[in-house]
C-alpha cells in the first residue's frame, strides 16, 4: 500500500507544488512563478537524497535529505530532512513509518553523520510531535525565522544524533 520511489521522479514534481505551506510561501515572498519554483526544487533533488512517497499507487508525498558540508570537511556530518505529504493522507501514519525507513537508510547512505536536522513552525503541533516519536531532540527556537503570507513565523529547531532516539538509529557506525 505504500511505497517509496528513489530517487524523487522529477517529472511528477508539479504535483507536489500545493502539498505544503513552502512552496506557496516561495512563490509569494518571491512574487514568483511556479517555474522558478519547479527550478528551485530541481536544484533542491539534485543536491539531495530523494524520495517518492506512493499510497495506493498514487504519488502522495516527497521525503528529502539534503546533505550540509561546510567549507573545509571532507564528509557529511548534518543535514536536513524535508518531508511533505498530501492533506489527504494526513493522520494515517504515513511520515512516521517512512521516516522509520528512511532515517536508517540516509545513516547508511552516508557513513560519517553526526546527526540530522529538522525545522518546523512552532505551531505545528503534528509536526512537533512526528520529530520527537522519531527520536529528534528540540535543540533551538529561531525567532521571526520564517515568514508566510506576510506575518513571521518562530521556527522549532530539533536535532537527531547517530544512535539516539527510541530506534537506537545505526548504533553500530563507529564514531571515532
Amino acid at each position: 500500500m505504500l511505497q517509496l520511489v528513489s530517487p524523487f521522479p522529477q517529472n511528477q514534481l508539479r504535483e507536489c507544488f500545493g502539498w505544503h505551506a513552502y512552496s506557496l510561501a516561495f512563490l509569494n515572498a518571491r512574487n514568483s512563478s511556479l517555474e522558478v519554483f519547479q527550478a528551485y526544487m530541481e536544484d533542491l533533488l539534485r543536491r539531495s537524497l530523494s524520495w517518492g512517497i506512493y499510497w495506493k499507487d498514487h504519488l502522495v508525498g516527497i521525503a528529502l535529505f539534503e546533505p550540509l558540508q561546510f567549507p573545509g570537511q571532507t564528509q557529511v556530518g548534518d543535514g536536513y530532512v524535508h518531508v511533505a505529504i498530501a492533506r489527504r493522507i494526513w493522520g494515517k501514519g504515513v511520515i512516521d513509518t517512512i521516516c522509520k525507513e528512511l532515517i536508517p537508510e540516509v545513516f547508511q547512505y552516508y557513513p560519517h553523520l553526526r546527526r540530522m536536522s529538522a525545522w518546523t513552525l512552532e505551531g505545528n503541533t503534528p509536526a512537533r510531535h512526528l520529530a520527537e516519536r522519531l527520536g529528534f531532540t528540540q535543540e533551538g527556537l529561531m525567532r521571526q525565522g520564517y515568514q508566510m503570507d506576510g506575518k513571521t513565523h518562530n521556527l522549532v529547531l530539533y536535532g537527531l544524533v547517530r544512535g539516539e532516539g527510541p530506534y537506537g538509529w545505526t548504533n553500530n557506525h563507529n564514531q571515532d
